[in-house]
C-alpha cells in the first residue's frame, strides 16, 4: 500500500529522528537528493576570490587603509575556518574525499549536524494536502517538539508523485542548520524563494 503525502512526510520526520539517511533518501525525490549533495559540496569549496582591501575601500569611501586590510584578512580567515569546519563535520580532509562519500553518508552526516535535542524530539502534525497537479502535492503541517505542535502559521512541504509513489522534495539550502528536510521550515536557515529544494540548479 502506497503512502499518502501526509504519511510520507511523517515517515520522513521519523527517518530524521532515527538519523537514518538511507530511509530519508528512499522517501525523497532523486533530484532533490542530488541537489542536496551538490549544495553541501559547494559550501566546502573556498570562494573564487576574497574581497581585497581596495575593494572594501571602494565600497566604503573613507575607510582607513589599515581597517580595510584588517577586514580583508578577516574575510579570508573566516572563509578558511568555515571550510575546515565543514570538512570536519563530514569527516574528510578535502573536497576530493567528500566526493568519495556515498550519498547516504552525506545525508546522514548532514542530519547529525542538526541539534540533537531538536532532531530527536521534532514531530510532524499534518493538516492535509492540496494537489497543485496530479503529480505534485503540498502538505500543510505544523512542527512540534514532543506531542504538541508549535504555535504560529502552518508550514508547507512539497511532494512529487514518481512512479506511483509520493516523494518529498528536500530543502537543499539549509546551510546554517543543514537538516536535509522540508521546504519552508522556520528553523532550517532556508534561503527564501527556493521552496522545494530541488528547483534550482
Amino acid at each position: 500500500m502506497e503512502l499518502s503525502p501526509e504519511a510520507t512526510l511523517a515517515a520522513a520526520f521519523e527517518a530524521v529522528r532515527r538519523l537514518d539517511g538511507a530511509a530519508l533518501i528512499d522517501l525523497a525525490t532523486p533530484e532533490s537528493v542530488a541537489h542536496y549533495r551538490r549544495a553541501q559540496r559547494s559550501w566546502l569549496m573556498p570562494p573564487e576570490r576574497h574581497p581585497r582591501a581596495a575593494d572594501l575601500q571602494r565600497a566604503q569611501p573613507g575607510l582607513p587603509a589599515a581597517a580595510a586590510e584588517y577586514q580583508a584578512a578577516e574575510f579570508e580567515r573566516a572563509s578558511a575556518q568555515r571550510q575546515r569546519g565543514g570538512l570536519a563535520q563530514f569527516g574528510v580532509a578535502s573536497v576530493e574525499e567528500f566526493d568519495l562519500l556515498d550519498v547516504s553518508t552525506v545525508v546522514t552526516k548532514g542530519m547529525a549536524r542538526f541539534p540533537t535535542e531538536v532532531r530527536e524530539h521534532v514531530t510532524c502534525h499534518p493538516l492535509g494536502h492540496v494537489l497543485e497537479a496530479q503529480e505534485r502535492a503540498h502538505v500543510l503541517f505544523r512542527v512540534g517538539l514532543g506531542s504538541g505542535a508549535m504555535p504560529g502559521s502552518p508550514q508547507v512541504a512539497t511532494l512529487e508523485l514518481i512512479h506511483g509513489t509520493w516523494r518529498l522534495a528536500l530543502n537543499s539550502y539549509a546551510r546554517d542548520m543543514p537538516l536535509p528536510g522540508f521546504a519552508n521550515m522556520q528553523f532550517e536557515g532556508e534561503r527564501r524563494g527556493t521552496a522545494g529544494g530541488g528547483a534550482a540548479a
